[in-house]
């Protein structure tokens, strides 16, 4: 399918991805695009299958992430001027999921998918040239592999209008074409990378677009509550499983969790400035839980200190005997008027 426009960094604009309704919400550039691939938890992967008699196409909930595997960077575990080091990741994001990048899919190497992936890389389907222009002239090979079409949605907020028909979603939507192959490097088996051929993305954020006869209705406003719930993944505290030994969780997971939620918050629309006062929020809470620490810990050892120096008093004083009429008080004290006088009585006769 030939491709009608271009614009700029992004993905030539054509009739197989091109926004129809509500077209000025709709993304072409890669970074938008592969970044709403990544924000989404599960990305829906779906293929035609090769029984002739089965005219439905197979779509496969997976994992995926967008990336250029050659220059993919490791987690650091320097945790020395940490503000710095996530606003350096927030702002080098692009570069790794820009032009050049593709989609790798983890999957079961025994898969159907996998299995599909492998024998049309070998057979050589496919025959689009990609965004790079692979496959335009002579001596220049096509792009092989299996057709798949990937969808990606996040759920950023629910839209509550005047009326419900006029309800909506905050959303952040992408889909993208492109040819399966399977990865032959030994560092990089069991996943199906996807060379991206076309794709578009499609974003709403906001409030609620009201129709006009209903903002004039000052009585309908004054009574129905109208904005935007919003709607967020976040990392949690990690919780510990039932076979785990350690008894604190590791700094470097907690770090990770509020990276992600730093980068979940940006890509929402928080801004840059959302890394920078989550990261110090944790700083602050941080330093706080090692100061409670230090607190109990020294309770702790002045209890126990307190402990050894009664335990040494006790032993170089001996509590004193206590006589033993005294201690025949003691235990008749408590014993009903009855008891005391049967006591009293069994006295007398002994003596």
């Amino acid at each position: 399918m030939a491709n009608t426009e271009v614009e700029g960094e992004g993905y030539a604009k054509g009739p197989r991805n091109a926004v129809q309704r509500y077209r000025a919400r709709g993304k072409y550039d890669y970074n938008t695009i592969h970044t709403i691939i990544n924000s989404s938890p599960i990305l829906h992967v779906s293929f035609h299958t090769p029984d002739p008699e089965d005219p439905f196409p197979a779509v496969l909930p997976m994992l995926g992430f967008m990336g250029n595997y050659a220059t993919a960077t490791s987690i650091s575990t320097d945790t020395s001027n940490l503000d710095l080091k996530v606003k350096d990741e927030q702002e080098n994001i692009g570069k790794e999921i820009g032009k050049g990048a593709h989609l790798y899919l983890h999957g079961y190497v025994s898969s159907r998918l996998m299995r599909m992936g492998k024998v049309a890389g070998e057979e050589g389907e496919g025959g689009e040239r990609n965004e790079d222009g692979e496959g335009e002239g002579e001596g220049e090979e096509k792009v092989k592999g299996l057709p798949m079409t990937i969808a990606a949605t996040c759920l950023d907020g629910l839209v509550l209008a005047l009326t419900p028909n006029n309800h909506s979603y905050n959303y952040r939507s992408a889909v993208m074409q492109g040819y399966g192959q399977i990865v032959e490097d030994a560092d990089e088996k069991l996943i199906l990378r996807l060379t991206p051929l076309s794709a578009s993305a499609k974003i709403r954020r906001g409030s609620p677009h009201d129709d006009r006869h209903d903002l004039k209705d000052v009585f309908l406003r004054e009574r129905v509550w109208t904005g935007v719930i919003p709607v967020s993944v976040k990392y949690g505290t990690p919780i510990a499983g039932g076979d785990c030994l350690v008894k604190e969780v590791c700094f470097l997971l907690l770090l990770f969790s509020l990276k992600r939620n730093c980068i979940f918050a940006l890509r929402r629309g928080g801004g840059p400035d959302v890394v920078i006062v989550g990261l110090w929020d944790y700083r602050g809470s941080w330093k706080g839980r090692e100061k409670k620490e230090r607190k109990e810990k020294k309770e702790r050892k002045g209890k126990e200190k307190r402990k050894r120096k009664e335990e040494k008093a006790n032993i170089n004083h001996p509590k004193p005997k206590v006589p033993k009429h005294i201690t025949q008080f003691i235990n008749t004290k408590n014993k009903s008027d009855e008891e005391y006088a049967v006591h009293m009585a069994e006295e007398e006769v002994k003596e």
